[in-house]
């Protein structure tokens, strides 16, 4: 069994750079048979990589879907709807959460706090979060994934113009703490219902390896995955601009795979 520092003292994560962490840590409680707690393993964890690889800030997704339903956000008190490890980061430090109702990030060093260009009602345009990490020479982190995980697909997506989705607006309330709020009104690109538009991620993830695109690192059976921000936003442009439905559509012939990796 490699023990956990050891893994992150010879991954291959870049140094000082913004990483933007997808992770669970089901499967990495599993492999160290429980020894630690999910508290535990989210303080290792940011401090191994912080110990090792010096970021800029680490920015975990704190997504609340639930706002596009029940039209409240509260910036201190609604819980994280992205894993284990992201409501730990919520619950068990006081880091800087951006007011996004529905796509906020927790950040470690306040990176995003005083930056006025961003529109936090905005989710996916040059405006919002994802258009202002375009160019900053970001990394994405997929930890302990067992399915690829990068929200900014939506902002290339809109970047692009997909005829699939549109722009549908949410009302709602956002609470910056318990007594101060304002009514806002949430811009968001939606699926359009006749379209199937569930992404074969399989595929998505096999031509990023295939073009040299992601590493992948292992911890016995669990994959450590990292990728470049504009990377992969060069990659899926182009892509798209092949094939709009790219992202969904099985190549000619081939059948779905009957298991996630």
């Amino acid at each position: 069994m490699v023990e956990l520092e050891d893994f992150f003292k010879n991954w291959d994560l870049p140094k000082n750079r913004v990483i933007v962490l997808h992770s669970s840590l089901k499967p990495i409680h599993e492999y160290y048979h429980e020894k630690y707690s999910y508290a535990e393993l989210t303080d290792k964890i940011i401090n191994l990589i912080y110990k090792y690889y010096n970021p800029i800030s680490i920015l975990i997704p704190a997504y609340t879907y639930a706002f596009t339903k029940s039209g409240v956000y509260h910036h201190l008190f609604s819980k994280s709807e992205s894993g284990r490890f992201s409501e730990e980061s919520r619950v068990n430090y006081n880091f800087y959460r951006t007011p996004n109702p529905v796509f906020s990030y927790m950040d470690t060093e306040n990176y995003l706090k005083n930056v006025s260009e961003i529109d936090h009602l905005d989710a996916f345009s040059e405006k919002s979060v994802f258009g202002y990490l375009h160019h900053k020479d970001v990394i994405l982190v997929n930890m302990a994934l067992k399915i690829f995980l990068a929200t900014p697909i939506h902002y290339i997506e809109q970047m692009f113009g997909v005829e699939y989705r549109y722009f549908k607006f949410f009302p709602g309330v956002l609470y910056y703490d318990k007594t101060h709020y304002e009514e806002i009104t949430f811009e968001y690109q939606v699926r359009r219902l006749e379209f199937d538009t569930k992404w074969d991620r399989l595929k998505m993830i096999n031509d990023l390896i295939d073009n040299n695109l992601i590493s992948i690192s292992k911890l016995g059976n669990i994959e450590f995955r990292w990728l470049g921000y504009d990377e992969l936003y060069d990659f899926y442009i182009k892509r798209l601009t092949e094939d709009e439905q790219y992202l969904f559509r099985l190549p000619y012939g081939e059948l779905p795979p009957q298991t996630m990796f």
